[in-house]
């Protein structure tokens, strides 16, 4: 049954016009908590802030850190032009904040280039310091993988990971549809080692082999709690994303395969093909799986057949794994309210419904939704990216968020400076609007940092600010061209850089 739970919050919760900011300086106080869950030493005003300007000085490379006198939590920068041949080196995996980029201590994240290429990263969380910081030369003192990959969720030193092609690590056979399990070793240099964990081909009803001459595309691979499930979608038509009907999910303590069959319909297991609750027949977009792994959405990108031809593909599918039920996200009699960005925690989901408003629903009963935060209601609207990876088993846990923040361009140059840097100096048309922050489960906000990206890069990853939690809850990362002061990279371009913020950090620390 449908129905819309709107909570109240007392406007006096938070303060809308500026003013002293008299948030707790947690350095004064050693019994405040500063880190997961409540992040006491963080701002929880909604005061505006825009970025300061110039912007702290990061000019001297990776490993230099500012604490910023706004949010005053220090922030490091981890890469530069001299980290790999100039090249802009950004977050996350696949273009989206869900993707689960740092290990389970925070000791190694993932990065990526241009090309597609990920590269880990060995970080002190102590420190705040990257420990590989000499030029990185590949099979000498760095590895990297293509293909789609995600830190383990119990092992500190595990990737996992659907090599591509032309992946050069001991043990792998890159550009097929094989689960491998990496493990990295080392700190000031890394290296690797692969093993085979399964082959999705032999999935009931898969081409095998897979490749039929097209090469192979791979989904967010998406790794559930203890490393239970993993699940991939794959395509091997000409085309690549957009054009798979292959979706798969493997088992790991049963070592059973399932596979949704959205070409046909059908639910495959190792006894056979059956029908799904739905007759829809579409080509995917993306999957994601909860972390409880008994949920995977579904984007898709072209219906062939059935009803999902009403409402958009932005109304996503949620297929109940191992069953043949499957659940559209969308009524024509009822307000669903499920578009927008969406990220899963264990047994919810969280999608924007207006900004920078967010729905949670069940993913037992998608249709049902309450609205976890209701107040501000900010304009102009903006797009936002959501990052779940410290959810907790209960989904009580604050979530996060990044958003685009070119205001030069979207919000008609409000403020800007005309000459010079005209992504400096720019007025925001409100609080949050530029800013990493979490969203708390009572409506209430965790104020972070600013993003200091202009959003002008013709990269995705940068020009939608795109960033990630990590599994403790203690460190986010994010791309950012730092208002285009990090000098222009290989392809003559502003480069984009990953950059680190310690959220359990005391306000004014250093690290």
């Amino acid at each position: 049954m449908f129905f819309v739970m709107m909570m109240v919050l007392g406007l006096s919760t938070f303060a809308f016009t500026q003013g002293e900011d008299t948030t707790l300086d947690a350095s004064s106080n050693g019994t405040v908590s500063c880190g997961p869950p409540t992040y006491s030493c963080a701002r929880n005003d909604l005061i505006d802030s825009n970025n300061l300007n110039p912007p702290p000085s990061v000019t001297n490379g990776k490993n230099t850190i500012v604490t910023p006198s706004d949010f005053k939590l220090p922030i490091v920068r981890v890469t530069d032009k001299n980290t790999y041949a100039n090249k802009s080196l950004t977050v996350t995996l696949s273009g989206s904040d869900g993707d689960n980029i740092f290990n389970t201590d925070d000791s190694y994240l993932l990065v990526i280039d241009g090309g597609g290429w990920r590269y880990p990263v060995s970080f002190s969380p102590s420190t705040l310091q990257v420990l590989n910081t000499s030029a990185w030369q590949i099979g000498t003192n760095q590895v990297r993988f293509s293909g789609s990959g995600s830190f383990s969720r119990s092992t500190r030193n595990i990737v996992y990971a659907v090599p591509g092609k032309s992946t050069s690590i001991t043990g792998v056979n890159g550009n097929g549809p094989a689960l491998y399990k990496l493990t990295l070793s080392g700190t000031a240099s890394i290296t690797a080692t692969g093993t085979k964990v399964f082959d999705f081909a032999t999935c009931q009803g898969m081409p095998n082999p897979y490749d039929i001459g097209h090469g192979i595309w791979n989904s967010v691979l998406t790794v559930s709690s203890g490393d239970k499930r993993f699940a991939q979608a794959f395509s091997n038509q000409s085309g690549g994303q957009n054009t798979g009907t292959d979706i798969t999910v493997y088992d790991a303590p049963s070592g059973q395969c399932y596979r949704y069959d959205t070409a046909h319909a059908k639910l495959c297991t190792s006894t056979g093909c059956v029908p799904m609750s739905l007759s829809d027949e579409f080509t995917i977009h993306e999957v994601y799986m909860s972390l409880d792994g008994n949920y995977l959405r579904i984007v898709f990108n072209k219906c062939n057949k059935g009803a999902c031809t009403e409402g958009t593909n932005s109304n996503p599918y949620f297929w109940e794994i191992g069953t043949t039920n499957v659940t559209r996200c969308y009524s024509s009699t009822l307000a669903a309210n499920c578009t927008g960005h969406m990220i899963e925690g264990h047994s919810h989901i969280y999608n924007s419904t207006t900004w920078p408003e967010t729905g949670k629903r069940a993913l037992s009963d998608p249709l049902s939704y309450s609205f976890v935060n209701t107040t501000p209601d900010l304009s102009p609207s903006t797009d936002t990216h959501y990052s779940n990876n410290a959810a907790d088993s209960s989904d009580t846990a604050p979530f996060w968020v990044t958003n685009v923040q070119n205001v030069h361009t979207s919000f008609g140059g409000a403020g800007c400076n005309k000459t010079g840097n005209v992504y400096e100096g720019c007025t925001f048309p409100g609080p949050l609007y530029g800013e990493i922050f979490g969203i708390t489960q009572s409506g209430g906000y965790i104020r972070a940092a600013h993003t200091y990206n202009s959003g002008s890069s013709s990269g995705f990853n940068c020009a939608n600010t795109i960033g990630a939690i990590s599994q403790t809850g203690k460190f986010f990362a994010w791309t950012s061209d730092w208002l285009t002061t990090l000098g222009k990279d290989d392809k003559s371009q502003y480069r984009c850089d990953v950059f680190v913020v310690n959220l359990a950090a005391a306000q004014g620390a250093t690290h």
